[in-house]
C-alpha cells in the first residue's frame, strides 16, 4: 500500500457562535479496516472587534454618571457599527440593525441608530434591580463582539434634550399651545410647558422594550422636582411621552417668581439625581 495525503476544509460562513461536532468517514475498496471515522470538532468563537468607550444618557451625554432602565442612551466607541450610520425605520424598535446588536445586562437593547462611532438604544426595562450591567456590541455578520464594558445603573438619571433653533441651543421644550419655545416665541409665567427628557427609570404600565408609550399612563412613581429659573415649578404630569420610545415628558407651570429672559435655566431632579441644565425663554 502507498500512503495517501488528503486535505479537508470547512466553510464556517453563516454559522453562529458555538461548537459543532461531526465525523469524516474514510473508506477504500479492498481494505479490510475500512470504512473508519474521524471525529471533528469546529469552534466558532466571537473575536474582539471594536471598543466601547462610554455609555451615557442620550439627552445630556453626561460622563461618569449612571444610566436608568427604560432610558435612551448613547454608546460611543470605535469600530462598533457601519461606517455610514443607519437609523431604525419604525416601531417597535429592532434589536438587530445593519447586522449590529447590543446587549445590556444580557438583555437585547432596542436600537434607534448604529454607526462606527455611536449607537443610540434603549436600556431594557428587564434589568431593573441591577446596579451594574455589561454592555456588549455584536456584529452578527462577522461574528465579532466588543469586550464587555460595565455601566452603572441607578433608579433615575435624568437628562433634558436640547435643540438648536436659529443657532441657539436650548431645551427641547414646547409651550402651552404645543409650539416650540424659542426666544421669539417665549412662554409666560403660569403657562404649562412640556419638557422632554430621558432617564426616568421605572414607570407604571411600562410598555415593552422598543415599543411606544400610549395613553399617557406610563407615569413615574415619584413626581420629580422641576426648577425653572431656580424656582420650584408645579408638575402636572411626569411619564413617557405618548407615541414615542423612551422619551420622558414632564409638564410643569412656569413659576410666577421665575425670571424673565431668553435663557431661563431649567433642571429636573428625580430620586436625588439632577439633570443637566438647559434653558427656555420666558416673557
Amino acid at each position: 500500500s502507498f500512503p495517501v495525503t488528503d486535505q479537508v476544509s470547512v466553510n464556517g460562513g453563516g454559522l453562529a457562535i458555538g461548537t459543532y461536532r461531526g465525523t469524516i468517514t474514510v473508506s477504500s475498496s479492498g481494505a479490510a479496516n475500512t470504512p473508519f471515522t474521524i471525529p471533528v470538532t469546529l469552534t466558532i468563537a466571537a473575536t474582539p472587534a471594536g471598543t466601547v468607550s462610554a455609555v451615557v444618557n442620550g439627552a445630556s451625554f453626561a460622563s461618569n454618571t449612571p444610566v436608568a432602565i427604560g432610558a435612551l442612551v448613547s454608546i460611543f466607541g470605535l469600530g462598533i457599527g457601519p461606517v455610514t450610520g443607519v437609523p431604525s425605520s419604525g416601531v417597535p424598535l429592532p434589536t438587530t440593525l445593519a447586522n449590529i446588536s447590543v446587549t445590556i445586562g444580557g438583555k437585547a437593547a432596542p436600537l434607534l441608530f448604529v454607526s462606527s462611532g455611536q449607537i443610540n438604544c434603549q436600556v431594557p426595562f428587564e434589568i431593573a434591580g441591577q446596579t451594574t450591567a455589561p454592555v456588549v456590541v455584536t456584529n452578527t455578520s462577522t461574528l465579532t463582539q466588543t469586550p464587555a464594558t460595565n455601566v452603572s445603573l441607578s433608579a433615575s438619571s435624568p437628562g433634558i434634550f436640547t435643540v438648536v433653533i436659529n443657532g441657539t441651543t436650548q431645551g427641547a421644550i414646547l409651550n402651552q399651545d404645543f409650539s416650540f419655545n424659542t426666544p421669539a416665541n417665549p412662554a409666560h409665567h403660569g403657562d404649562v410647558v412640556q419638557i422632554f427628557a430621558t432617564g426616568q427609570g421605572a414607570v407604571a404600565n411600562a410598555p415593552a422594550d422598543g415599543a411606544i408609550a400610549t395613553g399617557g399612563t406610563s407615569t413615574t412613581p415619584v413626581t420629580p422636582v422641576v426648577l425653572i429659573g431656580n424656582q420650584p415649578a408645579t408638575v402636572q404630569f411626569s411619564g413617557l411621552a405618548p407615541g414615542f420610545v423612551g422619551l420622558w415628558q414632564v409638564n410643569a407651570n412656569v413659576p410666577a417668581g421665575a425670571a424673565s429672559g431668553s435663557a431661563v435655566s431649567v433642571q429636573i431632579v428625580l430620586n436625588g439625581a439632577i439633570s443637566n441644565t438647559t434653558t427656555l425663554a420666558v416673557q
